[in-house]
């Protein structure tokens, strides 16, 4: 659909953080609440700074269409499904640019969120429910890549505590593994201790994820090498771009992987050392990654734009360690820094998603 021909617009994101913003809305019937996850503003809270970002990138989204020729948008914060409707009832939008990543806390209600858009008939920007249910499960989405000759570092899911002493035989000599959660994105609770090479080690971070209250654990081989973000804006058109990790900077005693801090506190050592920057690349490389990702995209649904993170060994194998739909759309995140790469600025990328919008 062309998108000039879009006339009124509703941003919408998840509200379940602390802002001084809020809204007043009407009160339908309560449908499908989200269940509880954790208190939301809990101290030790994993993923409130990544959360609480988005409230930003929908003013940079919003400003960004305002520049493109939008002039009906509003910024409309959710906090559970039921405010959904309203956007039919109430707002009679034209569109929804989705930008919910979760609800109270739970990123499981991510592909909820579209899946009411989906059954009240409302059109919506990004992926639709179900590659976004397929790569909310990490592990289900290497289960089923794996099968289909995508190269994915080996993987173990850790549902409890018990689990892990099933892991003991995993470790030799110089194979280490990186444990994350296995259905959080942003790279909540990957720290300093996130890449283990001893049983003490896997039990220690397992543990400490379990008290931040992540379910389920992924205990992923780590590999060691360089680190790619393939930004597909068009599947169909294979639009894309490429950015690295850069851990040139990083201290040396730090494991060279994105943390969490290095994403989302400015004041870290972590984010002021870790950037990403355009690829010195092979052009073989580039074709390998590319091909993964849209083979990634076939198998798992992926129908808008996504953001495919790669780690490359040194004999340039690429492993695709992470997949993102509807990905972080803010200026400076990682998918519109690819794209900046190529001379495709902020307010094109913007339109580009607008343009794909699901009808």
């Amino acid at each position: 659909m062309n998108s000039r021909r879009v006339k009124k617009i509703a941003i919408i994101h998840n509200q379940d953080f602390p802002s001084s913003n809020t809204t007043t809305t009407a009160t339908p019937p309560v449908v499908d609440e989200p269940p509880s996850y954790k208190q939301q503003f809990e101290i030790n809270d994993p993923g409130l700074k990544a959360r609480a970002d988005v409230e930003k990138v929908a003013n940079h989204v919003c400003d960004a269409l305002s520049r493109l020729g939008h002039k009906d948008v509003s910024i409309i914060p959710i906090q559970d499904l039921s405010d959904l409707y309203n956007l039919k009832n109430v707002g009679a939008f034209d569109l929804v640019f989705n930008l919910c990543e979760s609800l109270a806390a739970d990123p499981r209600m991510e592909p909820k969120v579209i899946k009411v858009l989906e059954d009240i008939g409302m059109p919506f920007t990004g992926n639709s429910s179900l590659p976004l249910t397929n790569c909310l499960n990490k592990f289900f989405s290497y289960q089923c890549l794996t099968s289909q000759d995508v190269l994915v570092p080996q993987s173990f899911l850790v549902d409890n505590m018990i689990d892990v002493d099933q892991l003991e035989n995993i470790f030799t000599p110089n194979r280490r593994f990186i444990v994350k959660p296995n259905s959080e994105d942003g790279s909540v609770a990957i720290d300093s201790g996130s890449i283990i090479s001893t049983t003490n080690e896997l039990k220690s971070q397992c543990f400490k994820l379990k008290s931040l209250g992540i379910r389920d654990i992924i205990v992923q081989e780590f590999i060691d090498g360089r680190e790619f973000n393939l930004a597909l804006l068009n599947p169909k058109k294979k639009k894309y771009s490429l950015s690295e990790i850069s851990f040139k900077k990083l201290p040396i005693d730090m494991p060279k992987i994105l943390m969490y801090a290095a994403k989302w506190d400015e004041d870290s050592i972590e984010y002021k050392t870790t950037k990403s920057v355009q690829p010195k690349i092979k052009s073989e490389l580039k074709q390998k990654l590319l091909n993964a990702a849209l083979k990634a995209s076939e198998i798992l649904g992926i129908d808008a734009y996504a953001r495919f993170d790669f780690r490359v060994d040194s004999l340039e194998n690429p492993y695709l360690i992470d997949i993102n739909p509807n990905c972080d759309l803010a200026p400076g995140a990682g998918f519109s820094n690819s794209f900046a790469f190529k001379n495709i600025g902020y307010d094109q990328v913007i339109e580009q998603v607008i343009s794909q919008a699901n009808y």
